[in-house]
């Protein structure tokens, strides 16, 4: 009939719906006003007689409910699956919708994702991810460790989807050097299939860098995780580069960097470090950052630059910082906190100046400045002190700021961070990609922005 009605209402967030298998009931996930509890709640299909059935706290979702994830629920529609931190790494657990404590799946010391019921509903496949590598596994609820279905060695599985007969699971897999493809695998022999292939003849696989995963020691002890990307010819020097992800609870995956990749083919050995604040490594991890961006993790930045001079391949005189969003924020405080410890920084689409922006931003990146700041109102020291934008003053890296032009009052971050840079004398240069968002994504802006970065980086690494 086209007739729509509301079902949820009130100030906080109602997301992620599903009909449980039998269509009667609507299963869905409200988060509280900071983000960080989730309720999972079910309810008929008419929005009536609605009741908890798991809590969740201190589980913060940047997202709007992404980062928790979609319920899912077994075809006899006794069962849910969701995401959980209560354990210190973010697992998948069990509740049954009529009442009851919730269980963890398959307890490990990693990552788990993309949980979904096998038709049978007796088995759950997810992936688990180990520093970056994500592997296909079956559990069966209450019935102990999970088994390895497909594990590549290195790369990434996701979306998963059983087949009718439950016999093999469909997912999407990809590596370093290959886009991902839609694969198969058997749970009867183990047999993996590709059945799409974005590189045909191998061509574009042939031209790019399998990284090195390394590990390296911060200035505190802390253990570092990340990708090196390195020439094939190490007989001459080439200059460094630390490139930093967003987030920052992010991380670097086994997936295919397709920035990066150019970068190394212009001549540069890039690391890709996993610093503190980093999902993948642990709750205690991913919180090792809080109050303190510019600090601890810029400290893991400079120890990977020191980690790059100590190749006998690398000119220990030139390396760079770059990367965008938190990687442009990262970069920005290299500037600004480290000066001299880099020879170039390429910020882009970053922020310097947080207290200037708390009142500008996108709903989600001020839900992520109150939890891993603190309310401005009592934690004002901390706004200013992760801000890079008041130290400017000390800057003694040539720097190139770049952004696309965005519709909200926040783009104006990076060109005020630039104009501050010009109003105190320091090396900048600084462009503007039109119509795109602040973050660059067209793909002509995309393509003339890492030939607009490599050369910037050029002139001053290269000389």
């Amino acid at each position: 009939s086209g007739e729509s009605k509301r079902l949820t209402e009130g100030p906080l967030y109602s997301v992620n719906p599903v009909f449980t298998p039998d269509g009667k009931n609507i299963v869905y996930v409200r988060l509280d006003h900071s983000w960080e509890d989730h309720d999972v709640i079910v309810m008929d299909r008419h929005g009536e007689n609605s009741r908890i059935i798991a809590r969740d706290t201190d589980f913060f979702d940047y997202t709007y409910g992404k980062i928790f994830g979609t319920p899912n629920v077994s075809s006899d529609g006794k069962t849910v699956v969701f995401r959980s931190q209560r354990s210190g790494y973010t697992n998948i657990w069990t509740a049954p919708i009529d009442g009851g404590e919730p269980t963890a799946l398959a307890p490990e010391e990693a990552e788990q994702d993309n949980a979904v019921w096998s038709p049978s509903e007796r088995s759950v496949a997810f992936t688990s991810n180990d520093n970056g590598t994500l592997e296909l596994r079956v559990s069966e609820p209450g019935n102990g460790p999970s088994k390895t279905i497909f594990s590549p060695g290195i790369g990434v599985c996701s979306n998963l989807q059983w087949s009718p007969d439950g016999k093999s699971i469909a997912f999407r897999f990809g590596t370093p050097t290959t886009p991902a493809d839609i694969w198969t695998v058997s749970l009867e022999d183990g047999v993996a299939v590709q059945l799409t292939n974005a590189s045909p003849g191998g061509g574009l696989t042939n031209r790019l860098t399998m990284p090195e995963k390394i590990a390296f020691k911060s200035f505190d002890g802390l253990t570092i995780h990340g990708y090196l990307y390195s020439p094939t010819d190490k007989s001459q020097k080439y200059p460094g580069l630390l490139y930093i992800h967003g987030g920052p609870t992010n991380q670097f995956y086994d997936d295919l960097q397709v920035n990066v990749q150019y970068l190394v083919q212009r001549g540069y050995v890039v690391l890709l470090p996993n610093i503190r604040g980093s999902s993948g490594y642990g709750k205690a991890f991913e919180e090792a950052n809080d109050r303190d961006w510019g600090g601890g993790d810029l400290k893991d930045a400079i120890a990977g630059a020191e980690y790059l001079k100590g190749l006998g391949y690398v000119d220990a005189q030139n390396i760079g910082i770059t990367g965008r969003s938190y990687g442009g924020i990262l970069s920005m405080c290299a500037i600004s906190f480290a000066p001299g410890a880099f020879q170039a920084a390429a910020p882009i689409s970053g922020y310097g100046d947080f207290p200037d922006l708390q009142a500008e931003m996108e709903l989600r990146h001020n839900k992520m400045q109150v939890h891993e700041f603190g309310s401005f109102e009592e934690h004002s020291d901390v706004w200013y002190g992760c801000s890079p934008f008041y130290k400017i003053e000390n800057a003694t890296t040539p720097t190139f700021i770049v952004h696309g032009e965005g519709k909200d009052p926040s783009s104006d971050a990076s060109r005020l961070f630039a104009l501050e840079m010009k109003r105190l004398y320091k090396t900048v240069e600084y462009k503007v990609y039109h119509n795109d968002g602040y973050y660059v994504d067209a793909p002509a802006n995309v393509r003339q922005l890492l030939l607009d970065v490599a050369d910037f980086l050029d002139r001053y690494l290269k000389h």
